[in-house]
């Protein structure tokens, strides 16, 4: 489907970042702007940010979708946002978001057919030695490969996050 600049989409308005004072891109990208209310394209926006190399942006707009997904959960979208954290954040962030996982895994949440290993075949080709693990992760909440694969990996067996302050 074709996008045409100005257009809405999905809560979205897609347009053209030169005529957009203060907007999110730059002059070979899309502008994206949300509108309030409308969380589920913060996950879709990490995803694309993630997916170009946007590292640092991608990891703040997950963030930022993951704390406003605190009184919603949605269960799928909150799967979503914690495998990007997983993937792609530093510890303690990392740590807590593979908790978030394995709690959601063991739930049974799945994210259908959502690209999420695109992200594991990214951080290959980054040299991140999790590869394996987050190609599976994916796999897993793709709901094409059982859970208890995941114990295949030691990475995956981590204790348990210290209570917040």
């Amino acid at each position: 489907m074709a996008v045409r600049a100005g257009r809405v989409v999905g809560g979205a308005r897609v347009g053209d970042p030169s005529r957009a004072p203060g907007a999110v891109g730059s002059q070979n990208s899309t502008l994206v702007e949300f509108r309030g209310g409308a969380q589920a394209p913060f996950g879709n926006y990490a995803h694309l940010l993630l997916q170009i190399g946007r590292h640092e942006e991608g990891l703040a707009v997950a963030g930022r979708a993951h704390s406003l997904l605190t009184a919603l959960d949605p269960k799928p979208l909150r799967a979503e946002i914690a495998y990007y954290l997983f993937a792609y954040g530093d510890d303690p962030e990392r740590t807590t978001a593979q908790h978030t996982l394995a709690t959601l895994i063991a739930d049974a949440v799945a994210t259908g057919t959502w690209p999420l290993h695109v992200h594991a075949e990214a951080r290959r080709k980054d040299g991140d030695a999790r590869a394996a693990l987050l190609a599976t992760v994916a796999e897993v909440l793709a709901g094409t490969r059982p859970a208890p694969d995941l114990k295949a990996f030691p990475d995956w067996d981590c204790p348990a996050p210290a209570p917040p302050p």
